[in-house]
């Protein structure tokens, strides 16, 4: 025989789970397509924010256009360019575009623009490392410079970069919010 109070604890319970759940920033992941980026990972999309700044990865122009910067902007939670994935294949996924974080021209250089890019099996450039702990590095696998911010900079609509890594860097530390 059940107890009434047992029966609304449980209740009670399920429903701080749901809240809880409902509360967080994290988008569930769209049914993915058969070979897309998408079907790499069965993770939420999340927004990425910057240690030094506070503000999050995105897309200029909300990514409406192919082969736009990545820049940071002022963390909004229903701004769909702003939530990331990270999919078993090491490729940044935006929410909004379906597309990948690479570096422009697949350079090697310093300073190169970060940008979104139709994600592309063999495209090294389009591959990261989420270094460890939270607030942490995400390192280009093709060049081993680290995702920065231009020039360190602090205003919304600064471009993403990668740069040489370095531990004094804080712009580019960043943590999943």
């Amino acid at each position: 025989m059940r107890r009434p109070g047992r029966i609304l604890a449980t209740a009670i319970g399920a429903t701080g789970l749901l809240m809880s759940a409902l509360a967080s920033p994290a988008l569930a992941a769209p049914a993915p397509g058969a070979g897309s980026p998408r079907a790499e990972t069965n993770a939420a999309f999340y927004m990425i924010g910057n240690e030094k700044t506070g503000r999050c990865l995105a897309l200029r122009g909300s990514g409406a256009e192919l082969g736009s910067a990545a820049i940071q902007a002022t963390c909004n939670s229903a701004a769909a360019d702003q939530f990331w994935a990270f999919t078993t294949a090491g490729r940044l996924v935006n929410y909004r575009t379906g597309t990948c974080l690479a570096v422009r021209g697949g350079s090697t250089e310093g300073g190169a623009v970060v940008i979104h890019a139709k994600c592309d099996p063999p495209g090294s450039d389009q591959h990261w490392n989420w270094g460890d702990g939270v607030n942490t590095q995400i390192r280009n696998i093709n060049s081993g410079r680290c995702l920065a911010l231009r020039g360190g900079g602090a205003e919304n609509g600064v471009d993403a970069i990668q740069a040489t890594c370095s531990a004094h860097g804080a712009d580019q530390f960043w943590t999943i919010l």
